[in-house]
C-alpha cells in the first residue's frame, strides 16, 4: 500500500461456492475496481480452481491457503462471506497485523460459540441424520448449489455489502442508498446489477 491509497480488498467466498460465483459474476469486482481498488479474489481449498486435497486432513490449511493469497500486500480490508466469513475471522484472530477491516456477511449467530462440527460432517459423507437440520442445510447447499442465482443469498435476497465506518456502500438501488448514506462523509454508493 502506498502513501494516500487505500489497501487492497480481500474476498472470500462461501462454502460451495467459488470467487467466480461470489464476486465476480454479481459485480463486486468491477465495482471495486471502479473505486480504483486493488482485488485480491480467493478460492477456498476444494472450491473453484482451488485444490482439492483428497483428505479431510488436508483442509486444515484452509487459513494459511487465504494467508498465502495475501502476497506481502498486508494490511487489507477484507470480505468474507458464510464460510469466507469464519476463516477470516479465524485468520485475523489468528494474524490481526495483515488486517485493517474485515466486513463479515452471512456468519450467523453461532460462529464465536463452539460446537460439534461432526453432525455437519457426517451429513456432508453421506451420512445424514434428518434430525440434524444444520447438517441437512450444508448437505443440500453443496449438492444444489446450481440453483442459487448470482447475486443473491441462499433466500433469493439481493446481496448487498456495505463498509461501514469507511468509504463505500455497494447497493442493487443506488438511489435510494445515495438517500440514505450518500450524505454520510466519506462514503460513495455504488449500484450493484442483479
Amino acid at each position: 500500500m502506498g502513501p494516500g491509497s487505500d489497501p487492497a480488498v480481500l474476498l472470500v467466498h462461501g462454502f460451495a461456492s467459488s470467487a467466480e460465483h461470489n464476486w465476480r459474476r454479481p459485480g463486486w469486482l468491477d465495482l471495486l475496481a471502479e473505486a480504483r481498488r486493488e482485488t485480491i479474489a480467493v478460492d477456498l481449498l476444494g472450491h473453484g480452481r482451488a485444490p482439492r486435497p483428497a483428505s479431510p486432513a488436508g483442509y486444515e490449511a484452509v487459513e494459511a491457503h487465504v494467508a498465502a493469497a495475501i502476497g506481502g500486500r498486508e494490511p487489507v480490508d477484507a470480505i468474507g462471506f458464510s464460510a469466507g466469513a469464519q476463516v477470516l475471522l479465524r485468520l485475523a484472530a489468528d494474524q490481526p497485523g495483515r488486517f485493517r477491516r474485515l466486513a463479515l456477511l452471512g456468519i450467523g449467530a453461532r460462529a464465536l460459540e463452539r460446537g460439534d462440527p461432526e453432525p455437519i460432517v457426517a451429513a456432508l459423507q453421506g451420512d445424514p441424520d434428518p434430525e440434524n437440520v444444520h447438517g441437512m442445510v450444508f448437505r443440500r447447499l453443496a449438492s444444489h448449489r446450481a440453483r442459487q442465482l448470482p447475486g443473491r443469498s441462499a433466500e433469493g435476497q439481493p446481496a448487498w455489502g456495505q463498509l461501514r465506518g469507511g468509504q463505500l456502500q455497494v447497493r442493487p438501488d443506488a438511489e435510494q442508498g445515495r438517500q440514505r448514506f450518500g450524505r454520510q462523509p466519506g462514503v460513495q454508493v455504488l449500484r450493484a446489477e442483479g
